[in-house]
């Protein structure tokens, strides 16, 4: 159950991680935006906040669901 639950915490994590390249890639090409540092930054940037927002989540569901992992 630990190493599935692992497996499934971990894949959500690079979800979110893939979704903001997704976001910041449609955000961009409608506006008519060309990549540059400045925008390269932020989307990393953008990847701490987003990764830092699911490891959140993962551990307020492990809370939740009663599996606190350290």
């Amino acid at each position: 159950m630990h190493e599935e639950g692992d497996f499934v915490q971990k894949l959500w994590i690079h979800c979110c991680s893939a979704g903001r390249l997704v976001g910041s890639a449609f955000g961009h090409l409608p506006m008519g935006l060309l990549v540059n540092m400045i925008c390269i930054f932020v989307i990393v940037a953008l990847s701490g906040i987003v990764v830092n927002g699911a490891l959140i989540l993962i551990d307020y569901i492990n809370f939740r669901v009663g599996t606190v992992r350290f």
